[in-house]
């Protein structure tokens, strides 16, 4: 390989890598605001992180643990390369499917996978305007 392959090659690695860390934060960040709110269980409990899921969610009810999102997008913000490994963004409150599925009158049914896809067309989209 040559020289001028492997410069367009991390260049190449160098943009999708912002593009993805930018996706991951525009998608946390309106899981979180989305969410529908009780208690803000569920709201606080959008977890991102690399590499591997976390599998549990943090604080219990009324007691939030609020460190665990930031240092999760510390994470994905400070990830060598990011397209190295899967990037996550886990809920794991026990009624998160439920609402989802559209128990809360606050948010429609299917609201994760909304954003989510509206995000990555967001990505798309700027894709094809910047070429």
């Amino acid at each position: 390989m040559g020289k001028e392959t492997t410069r367009i090659i991390a260049k190449l690695d160098k943009v999708t890598g912002e593009e993805m860390v930018d996706l991951v934060f525009r998608i946390h960040g309106r899981l979180v605001e989305e969410t529908p709110v009780d208690t803000g269980w569920a709201r606080n409990n959008w977890l991102p992180s690399v590499g591997k899921p976390i599998t549990e969610p943090a604080g219990e009810p009324g007691k939030p643990e609020p460190g665990v999102a930031p240092r999760g997008l510390g994470e994905v913000g400070a990830a060598p390369s990011i397209l190295a490994a899967p990037v996550h963004i886990t809920n794991n409150v026990p009624y998160i499917q439920r609402l989802n599925a559209g128990s809360s009158s606050k948010a429609p049914a299917g609201f994760v996978e909304r954003i989510v896809q509206e995000e990555v067309n967001r990505s798309n989209k700027r894709r094809l305007d910047d070429s």
